[in-house]
């Protein structure tokens, strides 16, 4: 779903086709110019999340372009527990609450939903209908998580902590 197999080219003119997937860019398997990276600023702290999200934006703002290469390969996974998926998406929203100037005006959730469906109908048409109840469970914890993180100034400090992925994060806030 965030790694299709077509290659693309994205920049600031496509926020309103793409939405939140313009400024997409995954460190597990991004390769960044020294020079434009130095001269943006590198990647904003403190941060929690998004770290390679924020940095596209600010990229794109100085008018570069990120490069999206559909046939690159890398092996990265999480096998992450419905808790475990509470706090990593506590986390990103919390990275977007801080990066209003990045997200506010795109849609997460959009996209969640759009990847909720389908990946519902992928289980069903793939005769796992029963791995849909799973799939419903993690991305409800997910909601939750984020949903959580994007208020999390109005949450108690001990509630934040105990909710975060990152908890030594929060030392330096």
């Amino acid at each position: 779903f965030n790694y299709p197999e077509n290659s693309v080219i994205k920049s600031m003119a496509d926020v309103d086709r793409l939405g939140i997937k313009t400024f997409f860019c995954s460190n597990v398997c991004a390769m960044y110019r020294r020079s434009i990276f130095d001269m943006v600023g590198g990647f904003s702290e403190p941060a929690i999340f998004n770290e390679d999200m924020v940095f596209a934006h600010a990229a794109m703002q100085k008018g570069f372009k990120v490069a999206y290469c559909g046939d690159a390969r890398v092996c990265h996974s999480h096998n992450y527990s419905g808790l475990m998926q509470l706090k990593r998406n506590f986390d990103n929203g919390v990275s977007q609450a801080m990066h209003p100037e990045v997200f506010a005006s795109v849609s997460s959730e959009k996209e969640g939903l759009r990847m909720l469906s389908d990946s519902c109908k992928s289980l069903i048409k793939s005769g796992h209908p029963l791995s849909v109840l799973a799939l419903i469970w993690q991305s409800g914890c997910k909601y939750l998580g984020f949903f959580m993180g994007k208020r999390y100034r109005y949450l108690p400090g001990a509630l934040v902590r105990a909710v975060s992925l990152n908890r030594n994060f929060w030392d330096h806030i």
